[in-house]
């Protein structure tokens, strides 16, 4: 069930790119009465305080937001973070990070929202990819990426690259504004092409940037023993062609100081143009044959570390035999010594397959065992985008992602799935937001991004953040498309 939140906006006057009034407006088809005071006071707050669910990034700083990640703290303290969008750039418009923090107590205003600020990157003309983070002391760390010089669509074509790098953001406890961004990235090389940088913080305060560079197809994470100020750089694996990457940090517990990296692996050629290379599931597109498979196909690898993110060997990686090709929006969470992987995987090998299930993977033994693999069921005729998955910090699993009809595409929802039991049997799906469109431009109005956001709560339950917009078919127009914020009970 949702965790149903009081309606309120904030209007304050800040320093640092702050927002114009009427921003955290709940949603159309919102509804928010008061949270409970129980589950308040899970998050360390009190009960005429709430986070105002529904809309949260809309502001005069810019026109329509997308790409989203969300972090909780110790002290329930939650920061999101998206794509603004002035225009689109390949448009003429500025593209920065946006981003609003929440604090019990109400101790940045009315609603304990702050308002919406921008994070720049001066020279930058294009931000991308942001990702949030939050150690022990409840700091928080935003990782994006910042491009330089002339750019022109499609974001890596080799006519169109410009010259990216990977930057980091701290917003320590009880700030309201970042600190200017840092520079992580260690490449000398110029220009590098950087991709989807993911950022973790491990249990020794560790910060963790995995991100793909495209100049070399190699999987690299920048590590960070000082809360940001400098860094390191290591190549994770460059043996072949990789993509979708992410670094996963145990929620608890866990192997003595082991870390994930989660990559696509296409091999020495890069990704194959034909979508059957692997015909590793049935004509149903739902059953697995049995085994790990031949290792040079195409799958998803699971590398890790056992010196916190210092040092990755070669023989330290398994595999989930899921085709790349056929799959999208890999995501990665851990809790213990388990992991789990997921994806949207086509139904069918065939191009103009449309419809989609999600696949989830479970690793135990510290990512040694493939431990099984699981099909949640889904509506007929259905296709799942930007699936991300979630694992509780205590138990149960969570997967949100957006859910839509072929030949629908400005009726879809976005949906929360539900796991008791560790991946092994999901619920069916709990719609959280209905009447969304997944038409538009890349980086233009209407274009939700490569992934959503979600996290787990200290005290139980799940946040859930993500770019909701309309499409009125008749006049082809996109309506406001802004950021969506839900918390969710435990279940």
């Amino acid at each position: 069930m949702k965790i149903s939140l009081r309606r309120g906006s904030l209007c304050t006057l800040v320093l640092f790119l702050t927002a114009a009034c009427d921003v955290g407006r709940p949603a159309e088809g919102t509804d928010s009465p008061p949270l409970a005071g129980a589950a308040l006071e899970r998050k360390g707050g009190k009960a005429d305080c709430a986070p105002p669910q529904g809309n949260i990034s809309e502001s005069g700083l810019s026109l329509f937001e997308a790409e989203t990640s969300v972090a909780s703290a110790r002290d329930g303290s939650i920061a999101a973070v998206w794509i603004s969008n002035t225009a689109s750039p390949f448009k003429g418009g500025f593209q920065s990070i946006g981003y609003r923090v929440w604090r019990p107590n109400c101790e940045l205003g009315p609603d304990g929202w702050s308002p919406v600020q921008l994070i720049a990157v001066p020279g930058a003309f294009y931000h991308s990819d942001p990702s949030v983070a939050v150690n022990e002391r409840g700091d928080f760390f935003f990782s994006f990426l910042a491009a330089f010089g002339r750019h022109t669509p499609p974001d890596n074509s080799p006519h169109g690259w410009n010259d990216r790098r990977v930057y980091v953001a701290r917003l320590r406890r009880g700030a309201v504004s970042v600190e200017p961004a840092v520079l992580a990235t260690r490449n000398p090389f110029t220009p590098l092409h950087p991709d989807r940088p993911t950022i973790a913080v491990t249990p020794r305060g560790t910060l963790l940037v995995a991100y793909t560079e495209f100049t070399d197809t190699s999987m690299r994470l920048l590590r960070s023993a000082d809360n940001g100020v400098t860094w390191t750089e290591a190549v994770v694996d460059g043996s072949g062609f990789g993509f979708e990457g992410q670094v996963c940090v145990p929620r608890r517990g866990g192997h003595r100081r082991r870390v994930y990296v989660m990559k696509t692996w296409w091999g020495l050629s890069g990704p194959p143009l034909d979508a059957r290379v692997t015909g590793r599931f049935d004509h149903d597109g739902r059953t697995p044959t049995p085994g790990l498979g031949d290792p040079a196909v195409p799958a998803i690898h699971l590398h890790w570390s056992d010196d916190d993110g210092l040092t990755f060997r070669p023989e330290d990686v398994n595999r989930w035999p899921m085709d790349p090709i056929l799959g999208g929006s890999f995501s990665c969470d851990a809790r213990d010594d388990e992991v789990w992987l997921s994806a949207a995987r086509l139904d069918s090998d065939s191009p103009d397959a449309a419809t989609s299930h999600l696949h989830i993977a479970h690793f135990v033994d510290a990512g040694l065992t493939l431990a099984g693999e699981s099909v949640p069921d889904a509506p007929p005729n259905v296709s799942y985008v930007s699936p991300v998955i979630v694992a509780g910090i205590h138990k149960g699993l969570d997967l949100l992602t957006y859910q839509f009809e072929v030949g629908a595409p400005v009726d879809g929802k976005f949906v929360r799935i539900h796991s008791s039991d560790r991946g092994q049997t999901w619920s069916a799906p709990e719609v959280l937001a209905e009447n969304l469109s997944i038409l538009g431009d890349r980086h233009g109005l209407g274009w939700l991004g490569d992934y959503v956001g979600g996290a787990p709560v200290q005290g139980g339950g799940v946040l859930a953040v993500f770019p909701r917009t309309s499409t009125d078919l008749a006049t082809g127009t996109n309506f406001p498309q802004h950021v969506n914020f839900v918390a969710l009970e435990e279940r």
